[in-house]
């Protein structure tokens, strides 16, 4: 019934929609796709209508019937409409307050005139109060009979000393590295327990596939369990479910196991950080440089199984201090004809700040400073953070995009929020380090694991790791309540030191922050127009 109510309303003001861009000329409409000019005057703009949304937002927006300008518009001016700012609105001659000088008054206007418009024909609605939920039992099983991915820590050994490496002595949080391998008796103990449970229990989804990860250190100094896991595999897994694999490499040992790898099609993620100078930093045990046979490795890998390498090798880049984004880019387009990820210092559990600060040099500070940003943008897509903050806006805030079938058919009101940003315990991933731990990621320390795999067994209470989640979450839910990204939070609870008496979420906004945050996207679209069709396009999948 909302949806017939918001197209009719949508149809009295206009018949037609041009696609996800409203670009007929001679309507009225016209004014809702111009471009402002000038970059950051809609946030200047907002910061002058500063009594806004004491109740928040909601946006009426329906699939397929609103596209870029409503999607988007209607979510940054959404948070205007109060009686305060209506107050606010009224103050004579806004468009010459002096904060707003710089900007020329045909440009605050055009805001304003969105705004008005926008306001006038009741695209707004009241934000509907949140229902916070909590994990429960019931949800971890849920997520264990339907996992996706398992990955396993097959050793701590590792052929380069890399001086980032979140298991060297910049960080503190994980287990000690002794150099000790993960032995066949606990990875088959782990297979036999999800095995058992997913024979009894049916997936949900149709297409049953496990990905099995192999993680280190560096895994292919332990290859041998590796083939046992794959052999063991082979010959018990249940039946209707498929199994890929991937692994993360250094690929130092790359020639020596790549036609078994290739075999068994292999999802390659290989650590490089770009040419000889943005890899100063990934050195050998003896403190060399280990560009050379990288590189020679994988150009051999991309010489015998060319289609392989196409179809399934792919590559991560750690940025920082001395690395050149330009020079990356064009090194891996050039040798590999790809686009690597992009990736930071980890930015949890610090144990040497100064030699951290040193090193650390942000992604989006390289992209932004560089004169070829518009290029790199488009290159990196996703992996470019103009580009992911863009796409997790539009994701979370459009309400055009919907991450299941449940969502999409019942609505996101249905179903209760969970505090924070982090994930449902195994939804993502199972993680089983070298000494048998069970965590939810690779990346969160080792004091958080749930359970605990041995020679003899697994131990895993799905009813204790509900119990746990749901105590981190209490130390942040009073900071969720008042948190204007609630609902489409990105931060993890793992990394806000969250054992601390008091946390503190560093991803929390309050009414101010949140609609600086709503500016800045819609200025990078306005401003870069492509970016929203290629996004919807090449991401997103309706």
């Amino acid at each position: 019934m909302k949806e017939l109510m918001i197209a009719e309303r949508l149809s009295s003001i206009k018949q037609n929609f041009d696609g996800i861009l409203l670009t007929s000329s001679g309507t009225e409409w016209d004014f809702m796709t111009q471009s402002p000019g000038q970059s950051g005057v809609f946030s200047s703009l907002i910061s002058k209508l500063q009594d806004i949304g004491a109740s928040g937002y909601e946006l009426m927006l329906t699939l397929g019937i609103i596209g870029l300008v409503f999607s988007i518009i209607f979510t940054a001016v959404s948070l205007l409409l109060t009686s305060n700012a209506q107050k606010k609105e009224e103050k004579k001659n806004i468009e010459e307050d002096e904060e707003l000088r710089c900007y020329p008054k045909e440009q605050i206007l055009h805001y304003l005139q969105k705004y008005k418009f926008l306001k006038e024909n009741e695209f707004i609605g009241e934000k509907v109060k949140t229902e916070f939920g909590e994990i429960t039992e019931t949800m971890v099983r849920r997520e264990v009979e339907n996992l996706t991915v398992l990955t396993f820590e097959v050793t701590e050994r590792c052929n380069l000393r890399c001086r980032y490496c979140a298991f060297g002595d910049l960080y503190y949080g994980y287990d000690e590295r002794k150099g000790e391998n993960l032995d066949f008796p606990k990875a088959k103990q782990i297979l036999d327990f999800l095995f058992g449970i997913w024979e009894k229990k049916p997936h949900l989804s149709v297409a049953r596939t496990l990905t099995v990860g192999f993680y280190g250190g560096e895994p292919l100094m332990n290859m041998d369990l590796i083939k046992q896991i794959v052999s063991y595999i082979d010959e018990h897994k249940p039946e209707g479910m498929k199994f890929a694999y991937n692994m993360t490499t250094n690929a130092m040992l790359l020639r020596v196991y790549q036609d078994f790898l290739v075999e068994h099609k292999f999802h390659l993620l290989v650590s490089l950080d770009g040419t000889k100078a943005d890899d100063c930093h990934r050195v050998t045990v003896n403190g060399k440089s280990s560009f050379a046979q990288v590189f020679e490795q994988i150009k051999n890998l991309q010489f015998c199984y060319p289609e392989y390498f196409k179809k399934y090798v792919s590559f991560n880049s750690v940025i920082h201090s001395k690395s050149n984004i330009e020079r990356i880019v064009d090194f891996f387009r050039v040798e590999f004809d790809k686009q690597t990820s992009l990736s930071e210092l980890n930015n949890s559990s610090i144990a040497q700040e100064g030699k951290y600060a040193e090193m650390r040099k942000s992604v989006f500070q390289s992209i932004a400073l560089s004169p070829r940003r518009k290029e790199i943008d488009q290159q990196l897509m996703y992996n470019a953070p103009d580009i992911s903050t863009v796409t997790y806006f539009l994701h979370h805030l459009s309400n055009e995009v919907f991450r299941d079938y449940r969502s999409m058919f019942y609505g996101k009101r249905n179903f209760k929020l969970l505090p924070t940003g982090t994930c449902i315990p195994f939804s993502r991933k199972m993680y089983v380090t070298v000494h048998g731990k069970i965590l939810v990621c690779e990346r969160i320390d080792h004091d958080f694991a749930v359970g605990h795999v041995t020679d003899e067994g697994v131990e895993l209470n799905f009813a204790h790791v509900a119990e746990n989640h749901r105590k981190y979450c209490s130390k942040l839910l009073s900071q969720c309540k008042q948190c204007y990204m609630q609902e489409s939070c990105s931060q993890c609870m793992y990394y806000t030191n969250v054992l601390a008496d008091k946390v503190v979420c560093r991803n929390f906004k309050n009414r101010e922050m949140f609609a600086g945050y709503l500016a800045m996207n819609v200025d990078y679209l306005e401003h870069n127009r492509w970016a929203y069709s290629k996004v919807m396009k090449e991401i997103f999948i309706f």
